[in-house]
């Protein structure tokens, strides 16, 4: 396991997206009305509960970019 420590230089900055789930509970007529509320609200007016996250979350990480500073 790699220690990480203020002290210690890196030359790179690696940034990553891990995909996630987030679990949303909408109260509506329909769930068509349901996936149009939660498509125009989610996220910004209606907040969902993040599911776990997993060891394969992170091992699956997708590189978005590599910079030095």
């Amino acid at each position: 396991m790699i220690k990480i420590t203020d002290k210690v230089k890196k030359e790179k900055y690696f940034v990553f997206s891990v995909p996630t789930a987030y679990v949303y509970e909408i109260q509506a007529e329909t769930e068509k009305e349901a996936r149009e509320i939660l498509e125009e609200h989610g996220g910004i007016e209606i907040h969902g509960e993040q599911c776990e996250m997993t060891k394969e979350d992170y091992e699956n990480a997708e590189l978005e970019q590599t910079y030095k500073m």
